[in-house]
């Protein structure tokens, strides 16, 4: 949909508990409230600008949890209003931002929400998620070009005979790819293997970029999530652990050192210098 709202000049404190990150898509960032009674919004951080989403018409109830992903598609850029497409046949996570990249929006699926919260489901669940789940293919995506939902699969690491061995870890994007982290579960201290999908689309693509063996992170849970961010010159990589812990892994020594922390949850952003402002002015939408 189109922005129907004014530009506002605002300062956001993601401290605020009403406030839930989403995902970035060409420097700006979808940020929503934590109920249905709160409006969504796009923000430039750099420039400290914010559009205000107006809210869907229709209601949710207390049942349902409610996912929002902010992506672009010049062909869909049409209407001023929400459209409802039909039911999602996955169980999109509430609280994990998605990646967008190729039109498409990604998250990493909950097995456990798969097999308990659509256990009934069964019937209306198309073939591709059938065939997901059999696998252990814990990923799909919303393509804004088509509007609807696809699974996508996953690296060999995940082929059913070794699914017992790694967990997942966060989606990412290196270097205009899509990247997985799978992370050893069942080790001491885990090892961590970052696949890149090389040509995007196409399952045989898939290729491991990384392998950290026996990582040193003396605070580290293995069950929190990691994430590359960039893969420095000076034989570092950058990573993004548990949303709120940003730590470089030094290739040569292996091992991390503590880049930053918050106390609020982060993602990896590339910033726009473009004016929400200007974009409203130039295209008036509504």
């Amino acid at each position: 949909m189109r922005f129907t709202t004014n530009y506002r000049n605002h300062v956001v404190d993601l401290r605020n508990l009403n406030i839930q990150l989403g995902n970035g898509c060409n420097g700006l960032i979808c940020l929503r409230g934590v109920n249905t009674q709160k409006p969504s919004l796009v923000w430039n951080p750099i420039m400290r600008q914010v559009v205000i989403v107006p809210k869907p018409a229709t209601t949710v109830d207390d049942k349902k949890k409610v996912v929002a992903g902010f992506g672009h598609c010049g062909r869909t850029n049409r209407g001023n209003k929400w459209r409802e497409i039909g039911d999602a046949p996955f169980p999109i996570p509430s609280t994990i931002p998605g990646f967008f990249i190729n039109n498409t929006l990604h998250w990493n699926l909950d097995k456990n929400d798969q097999q308990n919260d659509y256990a009934d489901n069964n019937n209306s669940i198309n073939d591709d998620q059938n065939n997901m789940s059999s696998n252990f293919e814990l990923t799909c995506g919303f393509d804004f070009v088509e509007e609807n939902f696809k699974a996508i699969k996953a690296p060999p690491i995940f082929s059913l005979h070794k699914k017992n061995n790694y967990h997942w870890s966060n989606l990412g994007v290196i270097g205009n790819c899509l990247s997985i982290c799978a992370i050893d579960a069942k080790a001491f201290r885990p090892d961590i293997q970052v696949w890149v999908m090389e040509e995007y689309g196409v399952p045989e693509s898939w290729a491991l970029r990384l392998s950290i063996r026996d990582p040193i992170i003396e605070w580290w849970n293995p069950y929190q999530c990691i994430q590359v961010i960039n893969i420095l010159d000076n034989e570092e990589i950058l990573m993004l652990c548990a949303h709120h812990f940003v730590l470089a892994y030094n290739l040569r020594e292996r091992r991390f050192r503590k880049v930053a922390s918050f106390d609020f949850p982060v993602i990896a952003h590339v910033p726009s210098f473009v004016s929400l402002e200007d974009v409203l002015r130039e295209h008036p939408w509504g």
